[in-house]
């Protein structure tokens, strides 16, 4: 008895997984699934289990306050009644933020040690803002980079990345919302 052979099993054809449909070599892929010829063996299949190693505890950090937020930039209400972009530095204490312009030529380190309660200029371009006047602060690429202030306003904010990765942090202890 002759064994007959099916056309799609001569080294000149190949057929399609999914549909069955027999197709010549040089069809590169399936018009009816665009399942390509050369990845048939690959669909449904994983190459590679990967399971990921359990995280270690990160180790605890030790914060020193105040902290200082150098090269920062925010947008400030100044007397004159309109709003300013300055330069200056963040300085963080256990009772809030200190937002000090270059151009008031205030000692961050002995300004810190104040502790004022409720939100107040402390130069002609720098003001504090509590903790508990703090609704949350921002910095996402599509939604904006600010202080949000739970009487409405907002503080414009620039940091570079590793300001803004301290800044979370100090955040976190002074349990003021971020997003």
């Amino acid at each position: 008895m002759e064994e007959s052979s099916s056309p799609a099993m001569t080294p000149e054809r190949w057929t399609c997984p999914r549909c069955g449909q027999i197709y010549r070599l040089d069809e590169p892929s399936c018009p009816v699934c665009a399942i390509t010829r050369e990845n048939r063996d690959k669909i449904g299949r994983i190459t590679t289990i990967r399971t990921p190693k359990p995280a270690e505890p990160a180790a605890p950090v030790e914060i020193t306050l105040p902290f200082i937020l150098r090269e920062a930039r925010f947008n400030l209400p100044v007397s004159t009644g309109g709003t300013t972009w300055t330069s200056g530095v963040i300085v963080v204490n256990d009772c809030g933020l200190f937002l000090l312009s270059e151009k008031d030529g205030l000692e961050a380190e002995d300004l810190a040690r104040k502790s004022p309660r409720s939100v107040m200029p402390v130069g002609t371009a720098s003001m504090f803002y509590p903790a508990s006047g703090i609704k949350r602060v921002v910095h996402e690429r599509l939604i904006g980079y600010f202080i949000e202030l739970n009487e409405g306003g907002r503080v414009p904010v620039r940091l570079a990345v590793e300001g803004w990765k301290d800044l979370d942090v100090l955040l976190d202890l002074l349990k003021i919302p971020r997003s």
